[in-house]
């Protein structure tokens, strides 16, 4: 459905759902069934595809910190990925994280946090649970922050875009991290 929806967007909009004599064939439905970065529409597609004709190829050197300003503000910060990892990783990238094509969710991952987390850290362990073990089974838990998502190595502790705090934490690693959760036993 989505494709007649875009080609009749393409014709309104000048241009031509089916290719014209010396222009390639489209590749627009070999994204069928694919997340758009900015949603469906013409213009998700020409934040990164330039110019007039069907098929494009996205930049080769697509900077994201063109849309992305917040955060590159955060990767020009003391501790980050391209420098805390030093040569173990030396390609660490956006597309390392996020697909713009075949991700869910706002911020276009390309599989869940803790996956994405043990990929390069598995001997962190499972990533999704808390630093602090249950004392029955001696092992973590997977437990919500107070903001109801599950907690996470990135969602609460670590900024993966950078920070001014070494181990790339959000907060000065200790007390004031902890008690940016347990509140409690910041009194």
């Amino acid at each position: 459905m989505w494709q007649i929806l875009l080609s009749a967007l393409i014709t309104i909009l000048g241009g031509s759902s089916s290719p014209q004599k010396g222009e390639a064939t489209g590749m627009v439905l070999s994204h069928a069934g694919t997340s758009s970065p900015m949603g469906a529409g013409a213009d998700s597609c020409r934040i990164c595809h330039q110019g007039g004709s069907f098929d494009l190829a996205a930049e080769s050197d697509l900077n994201c910190f063109r849309c992305h300003r917040d955060t590159q503000t955060k990767a020009l910060k003391a501790y980050k990925h391209t420098e805390v990892i030093h040569d173990k990783y030396p390609t660490v990238s956006c597309e390392g994280c996020h697909n713009l094509h075949k991700a869910e969710g706002s911020a276009l991952l390309s599989q869940d946090e803790s996956a994405l987390c043990r990929g390069c850290h598995p001997e962190d362990g499972a990533s999704n649970t808390h630093p602090v073990v249950d004392m029955e089974s001696g092992k973590g838990q997977i437990i919500t922050g107070g903001d109801g998502r599950p907690l996470t190595c990135a969602s609460h502790c670590h900024d993966v875009h950078g920070t001014d705090y070494k181990y790339m934490c959000r907060l000065e690693p200790g007390r004031e991290l902890c008690i940016s959760c347990h509140k409690d036993f910041g009194k």
